[in-house]
């Protein structure tokens, strides 16, 4: 038998599966509707452990493997739709959106930050809203609290970065406010190193910056021989080394930044990696409807079961959507349990992305809903 009489015969194999699996789609259907009119739950372990034991009894303990992972699939499928069945509500319901428009492009909003004048962060802001009144807070948790409390209409903050990752603590700050992502934006970072009138790159003995900042020109400064002291912004160094007016003390800063403080650029580009990208969010406390939205995130919680994360990515590339990242984060208080962030592209007015957003709703044990944003 050649190689075109095999797939034909594997053709005709599938086709027969295809037309089993429908006829089983049917089936469950009317389970669904059994289930509803009788007030039964969708889930039933005992069920499934029959399942699994009566095809491995069938068929053989060789294929328990196999029957496990498609079976899984399979029943997992069956339950959200049944869950659709016996369903009352809508994913716009879920997420809980604001009647509010979405307002990022009016003037004189009220914006705030972590730093001072200078950071990355004010770059990021006036590049997102046209004429924003921006205040500057010590901390990301003092930024969150002051969205929260409507102080003031959105906060800037760094959630990641190309090459030195995640800023975990806005993640971890995201989960914990309830917050909302209005707008993402790609920022390109280019760290100069700064000192003050007159010095030179061989008179820096010590180099201040954000531990972000440290990371991305950590090569650098290491073959340069330069200690590196965090700081808890770019700016912040950088008013220091104008402050102290120390030919030894460096920051590591944007050149509007040395622009600012009245420091010398000693050096530019110093970062590791030349494509050096930085995304930056808006956070919102309310969850603005965004026509031009390109991108959702979300916070879920899996049950503690072997898998559940595998069916979870499964339920998400069955809709051909795709998922640009996915980070776990430890659950406060839990012992080695874990949440994870995931973003995924598409916006809510289409249909795919409601109907898989609604899957994940329903097999998670609880789902944050981030926003559906424009990503810029």
């Amino acid at each position: 038998m050649d190689i075109k009489e095999l797939r034909d015969r594997i053709d005709k194999t599938d086709d027969a599966l295809m037309r089993a699996y429908i006829e089983r789609t049917e089936l469950v259907k009317q389970v669904a509707e059994y289930k509803k009119q009788n007030a039964a739950p969708i889930l039933n372990t005992d069920r499934e452990k029959q399942v699994y034991d009566r095809l491995i009894k069938e068929f053989g303990e060789q294929y328990s493997r196999d029957i496990y992972s498609l079976y899984s699939g399979i029943m997992n499928i069956s339950k959200l739709r049944q869950a659709r069945v016996n369903s009352t509500t809508d994913i716009e319901t879920l997420v809980k959106f604001s009647k509010d428009a979405y307002k990022g492009d009016q003037k004189a909003l009220k914006v705030a930050l972590q730093g001072v004048e200078g950071a990355f962060s004010m770059i990021a802001a006036k590049d997102m809203f046209a004429q924003p009144e921006l205040n500057y807070k010590k901390s990301f948790g003092e930024v969150f609290e002051a969205v929260s409390k409507g102080e003031v209409d959105f906060g800037v903050v760094p959630i990641e970065n190309s090459n030195a990752g995640s800023v975990n603590e806005v993640y971890d700050l995201l989960a914990k406010f309830g917050l909302y992502i209005a707008i993402a934006r790609v920022q390109k970072v280019e760290h100069c190193l700064l000192g003050t009138k007159g010095a030179q790159k061989q008179d820096i003995k010590t180099v201040i910056s954000h531990p972000q900042a440290l990371y991305q020109c950590k090569d650098y400064l290491h073959k340069s021989g330069i200690e590196a002291i965090s700081r808890a912004n770019t700016a912040l160094a950088a008013e220091e080394v104008s402050r102290t007016q120390d030919k030894a003390l460096g920051a590591l800063a944007s050149e509007k930044t040395a622009d600012l403080y009245g420091l010398s650029i000693l050096e530019r580009g110093v970062q590791d990696e030349k494509n050096n990208n930085t995304r930056f969010i808006a956070i919102s406390k309310d969850n603005l409807a965004v026509p031009q939205a390109n991108k959702i995130s979300l916070v879920v919680t899996l049950a503690h079961k072997q898998g559940a994360l595998y069916q979870l990515l499964n339920i998400i590339a069955s809709y051909r959507v795709n998922m640009t990242k996915l980070e776990s984060r430890p659950i406060p208080g839990s012992n080695f349990e874990f949440m994870f962030y995931f973003d995924i592209e598409g916006n809510l007015q289409d249909k795919a992305v409601r109907d898989m957003l609604f899957d994940v709703y329903e097999y998670s044990e609880k789902v944050l809903y981030l926003g559906g944003y424009k990503e810029q």
